[in-house]
Order: C-alpha cells, then sequence, then structure tokens
C-alpha cells in the first residue's frame, strides 16, 4: 500500500473510534431524563436485530477477494482494500445537459455506465452488505438484509415507481426491484458536487472534487449491482435542489439516511414532495431521547464534512406535513453499522427511526 494510502487508513481508523463513541451515545438509552421540554410520545415498534456480522479480518495490505463465513452461514467476500480513488479517472464534474435533462434514456443510461468503468470489485467503496450473484455477500458499512421492509417502514412496493434518493451501492434499489417496483435513483453528480461543511475555510473546487472523487466509487458500487443483478433501475444525477424537470411523477419517494447529508434538508423536501403523488418514506437516525421531539441539531459529528444535522423524529413530521404528507406512521428499529465505514470496525447498533407519510385521500 502506498503511504498515502496508509495515511487514509490511519485517519479512518481515528475517525471510526470517534464516531463510534458519537454514535453509541445515540443509540443510548431513549428513557434518559431530562428533556428540555415535554415530548409527544410515539408508539415503539421493537424490530429483532438480525445476528452481527461477522468482524472482517484487519489486513490492510491485501488487495483481494476472499471467502470468509458468517454464522448465519452465508459466505461473505471481503475487500480488504479498495483502489485509491486518486488512482482513478475522474467522474466528475462533467459537462451537464440543459437542466440535467434526457437523462432516462437508454443512451444516457449507456452513457453514465461508461463512465464508471471499470465495475470491478476492488473499484468500489461498499456502503451496503450487498449480496452478489452467487449467493455469496460483498461486505459494507451498513448490513440491511433482512430487515429491509423494516427499514422501509413496511410500505407495500409492488407495481410502484419508486424515486430513491441517494441509492448508495444499491442494496434497497436492489430489494425494491425483486418487490416489484420500478425504481429511479438520484445522485449527486455531473457539475454539481454534494454539500461540505466548511469549518472555516473556503471549500474550494479542489476540495469538492476530491469528495466527489470517494462519492463515486460508492455510486460505482451501485452500478456493479445494476449489472450483476440484471436490474432494470435507472439513475439521474445533478443536485437535490433543482431536480430535472423530465423525471416525471413518482407514487413512492425514499430518503434513507439521506437527510442528515443536506445543507437544506427542507428544501430537498420540498423538491421530492412536488414529485410524490402518494407516499414518501424516510429513514434516519434516532437522537437520544431528552431532546426536544422537534429540535435539529447541526454538525453532530464534529470534524465530519457531511454530517449536517441530526433531525428527531418530530421535525420530520414537521417538514413532511407542511410539503402536504400527513397521514404519517412511524416505527423504530435497529440496524448494523461499522463506524465511519472502515470495514474492519466492530459493527454497532443504530437506533433508526422510519416515517412512512401518505397524501391525504
Amino acid at each position: 500500500m502506498s503511504e498515502g494510502g496508509r495515511s487514509f487508513v490511519r485517519r479512518a481508523a481515528s475517525q471510526a473510534k470517534r464516531a463510534a463513541r458519537t454514535l453509541t451515545t445515540l443509540s443510548a438509552d431513549r428513557s434518559t431524563p431530562g428533556a428540555s421540554e415535554p415530548m409527544e410520545e410515539l408508539p415503539d415498534s421493537p424490530v429483532a436485530l438480525p445476528p452481527a456480522p461477522v468482524a472482517i479480518a484487519d489486513e490492510f495490505d491485501a488487495i483481494e477477494v476472499r471467502a470468509c463465513e458468517r454464522e448465519r452461514g452465508v459466505s461473505v467476500r471481503s475487500v480488504v482494500e479498495s483502489v485509491d480513488p486518486a488512482s482513478l479517472p475522474p467522474v466528475w464534474p462533467a459537462i451537464r445537459p440543459t437542466g440535467h435533462l434526457g437523462q432516462l434514456t437508454d443512451e444516457a443510461q449507456a452513457e453514465h455506465r461508461e463512465r464508471f468503468e471499470p465495475l470491478t470489485v476492488e473499484h468500489c467503496h461498499w456502503y451496503h452488505q450487498i449480496p452478489s450473484a452467487d449467493g455469496s455477500r460483498l461486505p459494507g458499512a451498513w448490513d440491511l438484509n433482512g430487515n429491509e421492509s423494516t427499514y422501509l417502514g413496511g410500505v407495500d412496493v409492488s407495481g410502484k415507481r419508486v424515486f430513491e434518493l441517494g441509492p448508495a451501492t444499491g442494496h434497497l434499489t436492489l430489494w425494491m426491484e425483486q418487490q416489484g417496483a420500478q425504481i429511479v435513483a438520484f445522485e449527486a453528480g455531473l457539475d454539481c458536487h454534494n454539500d461540505l461543511i466548511p469549518y472555516g475555510r473556503e471549500v474550494t473546487d479542489e476540495i469538492r472534487d476530491s469528495a466527489m472523487k470517494f462519492i463515486s466509487t460508492v455510486q460505482r458500487s451501485w452500478w456493479w449491482t445494476k449489472v450483476e443483478h440484471d436490474l432494470q433501475a435507472q439513475v439521474a444525477y445533478g443536485t437535490v435542489y433543482d431536480l430535472p424537470d423530465d423525471l416525471g411523477e413518482f407514487d413512492v419517494s425514499v430518503l434513507g439516511a439521506v437527510l442528515l447529508h443536506l445543507r437544506d434538508p427542507f428544501g430537498a423536501m420540498m423538491q421530492v414532495a412536488a414529485r410524490t403523488t402518494e407516499t414518501i418514506v424516510v429513514t434516519d437516525l434516532e437522537p437520544p431521547r431528552p431532546w426536544s421531539d422537534t429540535e435539529m441539531r447541526f454538525n453532530p459529528v464534529e470534524g465530519d464534512h457531511s454530517s449536517w444535522w441530526t433531525i428527531t423524529p418530530g421535525a420530520m413530521r414537521r417538514m413532511l406535513s407542511n410539503v402536504g404528507f400527513t397521514d404519517q406512521t412511524i416505527t423504530r428499529h435497529v440496524q448494523w453499522h461499522r463506524p465511519s465505514h472502515v470495514l474492519t470496525a466492530e459493527p454497532i447498533e443504530m437506533s433508526m427511526y422510519t416515517i412512512v407519510a401518505h397524501r391525504p385521500s
């Protein structure tokens, strides 16, 4: 491994320890007294946590794909190290079509796929633990296997046209298509960067482009999933604050752990609501119970350039109500997560909530 790669690993390990302490706090006992104001009581729907994934061996020097056995008897292929994003040709920024239009044609989808070649395992960063066609799984920071319906609040997507914001590796894309949904995913890209917290300095184009190089390795893993499973899902790129006009309308929109990474989560919610006819599903991190249930907190993970907010369920429900999705149900659940996306880190339990919000009939 290069010295730059070793430096990245050391920084990631340090971030993992800090994030583990922070996120463990978010997973703390929700019965802790001391709320600054009374909270609306919301019914809990406890969900059994699946068995913990086996830890991946701490071997940073090998670039390989090897098999290990999971407690559930499922083969997990372990990519110990991904290729340094800086060594890959840049995917973004790219010249955008006018208004980001025309991206859902077969020709445009083929062009997008070409941007992410080569679609090999070691060129990807794995946000989700994802099944491959042979039944084994590639390890990722989030393991949703067996908990997909719970993560989505039990919403029925069969026969629905679904808009999925921030699909990452595409585990939910795969699962929803298997349930009979028609998926259009949406990600930052083309000439549009993700939102970065400045921490007192100018966020230059060089900084944005560096961040997008890493994000493109996650986006590459979505294309790997699409090709591996021969999915019909499509994807468009741009900014969530100004969605392309020709995407059409959707029966269901899904925002899975997306809004906390956006500078303007309500602006994004307005854009999504304008294109959604029936249901919006929002899943996010559950804050500790002492918080007021309509609170949002800025930059909850110090030093993390992409964690803009922690959003309480009450605040999220108010956002959804204000864009016309007033018929709401909320469930709570836990998922397994490897802090800071370090695949060698021990997985921790993450408390999450999901709100399924419908337009009133």
